[in-house]
């Protein structure tokens, strides 16, 4: 700029910017042309625009929902939401309509109704097979499970079959937390609990211990619902209200633990206690909640005096008499199916330190949670029958995997470590090793478990041949543990039984009858194994293949037939388990050749195909399981 004449006319400010953007303008021109590309390919990608709106969106969500119930006290909160969808999707006729509330049958319409009905056993079966997987103990299991009563003397008392709420349903109401939560009665569900706990508490004085004649039922009911109303009023704005319900809660536990019988204890019910229970309970009430108070509003006043007054009417009906000679009567009663169910459930409901029965593993939740999730699958619709239904099959191919965990992968030091493989499955799954020993009941010396695998370690030759019934009882339970912890045969096998399962729960509910469900279910379901090296020379799994055909009779084997002797052919041929419960080859088909000219896997997975029935066919490699 300075080498113009007319620089002169020009102001100094507008000759340096022209001076800067000569020396800096192409150098940023070049960095644009440079970057521009890369900056245009980036934002133009949708993924980037889809990520970034996803995370707004679930951060937004995040924000509303605030508060707001999730996890699994959401799945416990949507239980009746999802027995209306249950009935809706997947049972294949209509229930009935819901009975009425009725004093002198069951005050609690859900509890008779056959939508419940229906669920609670598709529900218990799930528990149950979870159960049955090490994924919960005995006490989440009581927890989760529902009772149903259908014994002559309950169907008499309630007029048909009574399902009793697991306690992740009504014991969140009288829990010790409940209590604070739930003093005014704010649990969507909680009116239909106590209908239902007084239908059990008219069941437990009418049916075990004889203090209600069967004839002032009604009006034993009618009073035990007046009394709940009255309470809830006036305890709902009461400053001493939590300490009241806590009270309460605490001595109607005592009452039913001293009505729960013990197998191992032969001694007679003290009635006498019972009865200063019950009493107790009464004096509670109308002596401590129903006092009058100085600075109580008159309405308060009013209630306490109907609070009394029905305490006292209860006391009338109830002829606490009868139980000072009725004590092997009440032992009887409390230890029948009905009244054994109903004062463990109550019990349970009172005492738990788990009201919502959460399970501790995570992947037992997970499998309660997707099942009450996929109910509100919009895509999901009404299914056919198990008879209109088409046949399935599940294949599986095998070459040289494990089949079941062996004694001697337990025993065997891991590869770079010092520790067995027993020690490091038992570290990595600890709760479901404890649930297992639970479930089996196994015990050896000590209850030390490490040491007798140690001892099964230095000898592996003789262990099995030196153990001890319980001994040998604890080493096939561990090794089908071991086997559903890992990545086996058996685990998948298991997993897909489920199927079967699932089709005899559906077929039950259809009415179908007993004695035609097993043919059934195995004309609409197998598992066909491609064990390719069965039964070759060299290998060592024949026995476990075997006993799976054995123990799942829905499952067949696919196997190849080497050349031997005078038979210069190839052969693939079918393993089946038989009339007697043991497996035995059913068919053989003869081959032109070797029957491997390609790939291993897929050949293997094409000579199954022969045998494969299905109108559809399942590929599954044995990495995976399955639920029900």
């Amino acid at each position: 700029c300075d080498a113009y004449d007319y620089n002169e006319l020009l102001s100094p400010q507008l000759i340096e910017m022209t001076r800067l953007a000569r020396r800096y303008g192409f150098k940023a021109l070049m960095l644009f042309e440079r970057w521009m590309p890369n900056v245009l390919l980036y934002f133009g990608n949708t993924f980037f625009y889809f990520i970034t709106t996803l995370g707004v969106a679930s951060a937004y969500k995040r924000y509303k929902n605030t508060g707001i119930a999730s996890g699994w006290a959401r799945t416990v909160l949507d239980m009746p939401q999802n027995v209306d969808l249950f009935a809706e999707k997947v049972l294949t006729s209509s229930p009935k309509p819901e009975p009425p509330s009725d004093s002198s049958t069951a005050l609690c319409s859900e509890s008779v109704s056959d939508a419940w009905f229906s669920f609670a056993k598709a529900w218990n079966e799930i528990v149950k097979s979870t159960r049955s997987r090490d994924l919960l103990s005995n006490e989440e299991t009581d927890l989760l499970l529902f009772r149903i009563l259908d014994g002559p003397t309950s169907e008499s008392f309630f007029g048909s079959r009574y399902v009793v709420f697991p306690i992740m349903l009504s014991g969140s109401l009288f829990s010790g937390i409940g209590v604070q939560r739930n003093e005014k009665m704010r649990f969507a569900f909680s009116s239909s609990v106590i209908a239902q706990s007084i239908d059990l508490l008219a069941f437990i004085a009418t049916c075990v211990l004889g203090v209600v004649d069967a004839r002032d039922r009604v009006q034993f009911v009618e009073l035990l619902k007046s009394l709940v109303d009255l309470m809830s009023l006036s305890l709902s704005e009461h400053s001493h209200a939590i300490k009241w319900l806590g009270s309460l809660r605490e001595q109607s536990a005592g009452l039913l633990k001293l009505l729960r019988v013990r197998e191992d204890d032969e001694s007679a019910f003290d009635t006498s206690r019972i009865r200063s229970q019950m009493e107790n309970l009464l004096k509670l009430i109308s002596t401590e909640i129903a006092k009058d108070r100085e600075n109580e509003r008159a309405t308060h006043k009013e209630t306490n005096v109907l609070l009394v007054k029905t305490c006292e009417k209860l006391q009338q009906i109830m002829d606490f008499n009868a139980l000072d000679s009725s004590s092997a009567k009440i032992r009887s009663a409390a230890s029948s199916k009905a009244g054994s169910y109903v004062i463990k459930q109550m019990d349970l409901m009172l005492s738990t330190a788990n009201p919502a029965a959460e399970p501790s593993l995570d992947e037992a939740k997970d499998i309660f949670r997707f099942f009450v999730s996929s109910l509100g699958d919009p895509a999901m619709k009404k299914p056919m029958t198990v008879r209109q239904m088409p046949m399935l099959t599940t294949l599986t191919p095998v070459y040289t995997e494990e089949i079941r965990t062996s004694l001697d992968t337990l025993t065997s030091t891991i590869d770079g470590e010092s520790v067995t493989g027993f020690r490091f499955m038992v570290s990595m799954a600890p709760s479901s090793w404890e649930n297992m020993i639970e479930r089996t009941g196994v015990k050896v010396k000590d209850s030390n478990y490490e040491h007798f695998f140690d001892r099964a370690m230095l000898d592996k030759n003789t262990a099995l041949s030196t153990f001890t019934d319980e001994e040998k009882r604890l080493s096939e339970e561990t090794m089908n543990w071991a086997s559903g912890e890992g990545q086996t045969l058996y685990r998948t096998v298991r997993g897909f039984a489920s199927y079967i399962d699932a089709l005899r729960l559906l077929a039950r509910l259809e009415g179908v009858p007993e004695d035609e469900i097993e043919p059934l279910v195995r004309a609409k379901f197998e598992h066909v194994l491609c064990c390719q090296v069965y039964n070759s020379p060299g290998y060592t799994m024949n026995g476990e293949v075997e006993a799976l055909v054995e123990q799942f009779p829905h499952v067949t084997v696919n196997y190849v037939e080497q050349p031997s002797g005078d038979n210069d052919n190839f052969a693939i041929a079918k393993l089946s388990r038989g009339a007697d419960g043991k497996f035995k080859r059913t068919h053989r088909v003869q081959l032109p050749g070797h029957p491997i000219v390609g790939e291993g896997k897929p050949e293997n997975q094409n000579m199954g195909l022969v045998w494969s029935r299905g109108m559809y066919v399942q590929t599954i490699d044995m990495n995976q399981d399955a639920h029900l």
